[in-house]
């Protein structure tokens, strides 16, 4: 125990206490062990924390460094993100920035935001082109010779236009579908031109009322009385008048 608590005063204390190291509560003594080299905890409570962070991580099948999360260049480009780069992308007309921006960093010795590395997208992107194209030909050695080399690129290209032909094909089916939902859409809009071009007014029955209308209904709080509304400019105006007989 000397070896992690090395202030003999506190040694007693812990022995009057406690009488033996195995009884001494795990928050006291971690609390009263000699910081780590570098660090601001004792030995007990690195080796707490490290292994409770470890499994965290281990136990997180999401975590980004599992192989089944993201490719290598995926992960190459996630280990370029840095906080001083967030800060460079998201702050307000900042333009330079420390290294590491956890450290407490003169200014003079700040880079500018485009010497910060940046992360690209490009492996996250999912080009067609990259995609392996089938053959129909069965894979030899090639022959290294230019005419050897010029055949094989032939072949590779004529396989590849019924592939590109059948992808065109489908891209000007979907267009055609999308263009006739657009045009179902500004067919409907047109059927609403009419109220869209004179002022209308909705009243509390939800119904549409054209400008300069005027329209009574029965007024529940006195007998024999109808609010007359008009509607003007958008806006209705009601008042109170005495109920026609019918």
């Amino acid at each position: 125990l000397g070896q992690y608590i090395k202030d003999q005063t506190k040694l007693r204390s812990l022995k009057e206490i406690y009488g033996h190291p195995d009884n001494i509560d795990v928050w006291v003594g971690s609390l009263l062990e000699e910081k780590v080299d570098g660090g601001r905890v004792g030995p007990t409570t690195q080796c707490l924390l490290v292994e409770q962070f470890k499994r965290l991580r281990d136990g997180d099948r999401f975590w980004y460094e599992n192989p089944s999360v993201l490719t290598s260049a995926q992960l190459a480009q996630m280990k370029q993100v840095t906080l001083s780069r967030i800060i460079c992308d998201n702050a307000d007309d900042i333009r330079r920035v420390p290294h590491n921006a956890f450290m407490n960093t003169d200014p003079k010795k700040f880079v500018g935001c485009q010497h910060v590395p940046r992360i690209s997208f490009n492996p996250w992107t999912d080009c067609e082109e990259e995609e392996e194209i089938p053959i129909s030909f069965s894979r030899q050695r090639r022959d290294t010779s230019s005419k050897s080399e010029t055949k094989f690129k032939q072949r590779r290209k004529d396989n590849a236009e019924p592939l590109k032909k059948a992808s065109l094909l489908k891209t000007i089916k979907n267009l055609e579908e999308r263009i006739e939902e657009l045009e179902g859409t500004c067919s409907k809009t047109e059927k609403k031109e009419d109220y869209d071009e004179q002022a209308v007014c909705i009243d509390f029955n939800g119904q549409v009322r054209i400008d300069k209308e005027v329209w009574s209904h029965p007024f529940n709080s006195e007998e024999n009385k109808c609010a007359q509304c008009t509607c003007k400019d958008q806006d209705i105006r009601c008042i109170l008048v005495q109920c026609k007989k019918d």
